[in-house]
């Protein structure tokens, strides 16, 4: 199955241009972008990129599936729009907010994080990770809850 992350990355990849404008548009490293590309490539059995030692060119196949990902994307979104919307009118709260944050964001992300603490209640409560991109991004491989 293909991972929604990945189809992300691909998506502000072909946006962008390049992986380092994409790295720096999502906040993550070239190579945690690059080895994102590799393992979707896996994953499709089918090559997305033309490789240059200078630049990469994306083939028709990931032009075709960054469209169609902006739709599943989109409907992914809506689905858990969706489920939170239930959930408050359920009346269940929120009890945990978890967030994996790299550490070149950490700083930048500070006051917003401040506000949001105060945002989300006394009942609840911010769990944040501090981890390098890649750790992050297996994190989310492997199924750990993050927010």
């Amino acid at each position: 199955m293909l991972n929604p992350s990945h189809l992300r990355t691909l998506v502000v990849v072909i946006e962008q241009g390049s992986f380092v404008a994409a790295a720096n548009r999502l906040g993550y490293t070239p190579s945690a972008v690059s080895q994102q590309m590799a393992a979707l490539e896996a994953s499709a059995g089918v090559a997305l990129f033309e490789r240059t030692a200078r630049s990469v060119r994306p083939t028709g196949a990931a032009t075709l599936m960054a469209q169609r990902a902006t739709t599943v994307l989109a409907e992914l979104e809506a689905m858990q729009e969706a489920v939170n919307a239930a959930k408050s009118t359920a009346g269940e709260s929120l009890e945990e907010l978890r967030l994996s944050v790299y550490p070149s964001l950490v700083h930048a992300l500070s006051p917003f994080l401040a506000q949001l603490t105060g945002a989300v209640g006394h009942s609840s409560r911010l769990r944040l990770s501090v981890r390098d991109p890649s750790l992050s991004v297996k994190a989310l491989v492997d199924g750990e809850d993050i927010d």
